[in-house]
């Protein structure tokens, strides 16, 4: 067996003396190996890996010019390396970083613009003049399908800045560059606040769905398009009066403002004094000087002491965040009532199957009680087993069985493979330009349709670093067939958040592309036992994931509802925690809320249960 640059060998792969291995090969987990073989000039012995933490382990070279050895390998056991595809090659090591190029900055996703923070401004400037242009087209254009076409454009004009300029608001970890794009984000949205209030705009409009002749002549996409942007002028208060009118958009302004301080606020670290925590303690988190940083709920270390710290520290009653989150509420209450409607969160659910918030908080009603005693049943088991720390051996797998089936790179070939059998869609690994990126840590990747040819790129950011968003998350870049991106958690091993992510941002392509399954190729499988624990293990607990969404909708339902709110917002969610698990009926009464149940309830209830 020869072995060149970038092969990678998998569980049960076997070496034999004379085998050659070079700079840079990786061993995952072989069993059973011990082995003298030649690494350029010198040579090694192989050692048998075995340490179940570790998912990729690399060649340990040892000087051994006088030591022979046999081969101790089984002979049932003799398998072929599994060489990795350069996709799977690229995202199998972390990206190394480059020195300073000589090249030309391209700008921040390519886009001239932004090869400095003040380029926001320009870009900001060019998209609303494109903006003005249009709006001056529609409302000069004759009623037709010329009018929704004219719209579309005037929204791509404008979301086109304002999605690459919220991505790097959260994102970038230069302050400067995330500072202009968070003005270059308020400044869209009270353009498009003020189009949307824009009386000869909705007139332009209004003739077109008046014109029954004109509009059901119409494609059925176009039809939808033209509902959907009337549906937005009048959820800006268009009926209203002109001094009315600016009031909504001041207030739209201000809610925006609000919600990004308080978004930039869950995103901060918290720090305390290192003298607060036990000597064995402080290294479980962030240190930085004299201070302990901790930026999560670290819900998955194994330590519970670790988890419970971070619980308190990063949970800790933070004064200038409740003061903007009730900014923010009271914002977005009186923008409702302006615009008609008794609370926001009936403003939010106008247009959608539940229709209103009685509805919602009734089908959170239900969905609590049915879901209650599978909830309390786990909750046992979670006692249980946290007082024998041991998991439930009907359950348990290995992870040293199954991490090397899922390195970053297999899980992106794996992708990559399904997307190429059903939709003839491959992944390509992509050279950055130089400025291209916001971490040097990104991967590019190039979305190639067999016949179509390119229909856009993704950039992957598997990698932590500073600025990066703590949650999972999706971003539409430049809207199009053009760039998007996906953000998984710090941790590359998640590979079911990997997939949810991927699935977003491949949906945006594959929606134009017509559906061609191919020819049936048989792949290595899971062992079919490791498969169906996997499978258990994904329902192990859901009562009590399903419980936690439903605490947290209805929180949400609470403080979108009737104001002024009848306890402070920590009081109402430590009450909706004590009452969800027993009964939320009590509850809701006593913030004056009468629950009822109707058929459209059951029927939201039936196809959860099912």
């Amino acid at each position: 067996m020869n072995v060149i640059d970038g092969d990678v060998l998998t569980y049960g792969d076997v070496l034999t003396n004379g085998d050659v291995l070079t700079n840079g090969d990786v061993l995952t987990k072989c069993r059973d190996v011990l082995v003298q073989g030649r690494f350029g000039k010198g040579t090694f012995l192989l050692l048998h890996m075995a340490s179940p933490a570790s998912q990729v382990a690399l060649l340990r070279l040892l000087s051994c010019h006088s030591t022979r050895m046999r081969s101790m390998i089984r002979s049932e056991s003799k398998r072929t390396v599994t060489t990795w595809s350069p996709l799977a090659a690229t995202f199998n090591t972390k990206p190394k970083r480059k020195y300073i190029s000589l090249q030309r900055n391209v700008g921040l996703f390519e886009m001239s613009e932004l090869t400095r923070p003040d380029g926001f401004a320009e870009a900001e400037r060019q998209s609303l003049e494109e903006a003005d242009e249009l709006v001056t087209a529609a409302i000069a254009a004759p009623t037709g399908q010329e009018v929704v076409a004219i719209f579309d454009k005037l929204s791509d004009a404008l979301c086109r800045i304002a999605d690459l300029a919220d991505f790097i608001r959260v994102a970038h970890p230069d302050k400067n560059f995330s500072k202009a794009a968070e003005q270059t984000c308020l400044n869209v949205s009270a353009a498009v606040e003020k189009l949307n209030t824009n009386t000869e705009l909705h007139n332009s409009l209004k003739k077109l769905l008046a014109d029954r002749t004109i509009f059901n002549s119409m494609d059925e996409e176009s039809r939808t398009v033209a509902k959907l942007f009337m549906f937005d002028f009048e959820q800006s208060g268009i009926h209203l009066p002109e001094g009315e009118r600016k009031e909504f958009v001041k207030l739209n302004e201000e809610a925006m403002i609000l919600g990004s301080r308080f978004l930039q606020g869950t995103q901060t670290a918290v720090s305390v004094d290192k003298k607060l925590l036990p000597y064995h303690l402080k290294y479980s988190f962030t240190v930085d000087g004299g201070q302990i940083k901790v930026s999560s709920l670290h819900a998955d270390n194994p330590d519970d002491l670790v988890r419970e710290a971070a619980y308190k520290i990063y949970l800790y009653p933070n004064q200038d965040q409740s003061d903007a989150l009730n900014q923010l509420l009271e914002c977005r209450h009186k923008l409702a009532n302006l615009a008609g409607f008794s609370t926001f969160a009936d403003r939010a659910l106008r247009g959608t199957m539940a229709k209103n918030s009685l509805t919602v908080t009734n089908f959170l009603e239900k969905a609590s009680e049915m879901v209650l005693p599978s909830a309390l049943d786990e909750l046992e088991s979670l006692k249980e087993a946290k007082a024998r720390h041991n998991p439930s051996s009907k359950y348990k797998v290995n992870s040293s069985d199954f991490m090397p089936y899922f390195s970053l790179g297999a899980c992106m070939e794996g992708l990559d493979m399904i997307f190429q059998r059903l939709y003839g869609v491959s992944l390509e690994p992509v050279e950055p330009k130089n400025g291209e990126l916001w971490s040097p840590d990104v991967q590019k990747l190039a979305v190639n349709h067999k016949e179509e040819g390119i229909l856009g790129y993704i950039y992957c950011d598997f990698f932590d670093h500073p600025g990066k968003p703590q949650q999972d998350c999706h971003f539409t870049i430049r809207g199009g067939p053009h760039q998007r991106l996906v953000v998984p958690p710090p941790n590359p091993w998640m590979m079911e958040n990997l997939f949810h992510e991927c699935g977003h941002a491949m949906h945006s392509y594959i929606k134009g592309v017509k559906t061609r399954a191919t020819k049936k190729r048989l792949m290595p499988t899971l062992p079919e036992e490791m498969i169906s624990k996997l499978c258990e293990s994904k329902k192990m607990f859901a009562a009590q994931s399903l419980q936690t969404q439903i605490c947290y909708s209805m929180f949400d339902q609470v403080l979108h509802g009737p104001h002024p709110l009848p306890k402070t917002t920590t009081e109402i969610y430590e009450d909706i925690q004590k009452i969800i698990p027993v009964s939320i009926c009590s509850k809701y009464n006593m913030l004056g809320k009468k629950l009822s149940t109707d058929d459209l309830v059951e029927s939201l209830i039936s196809e959860v249960v099912r």
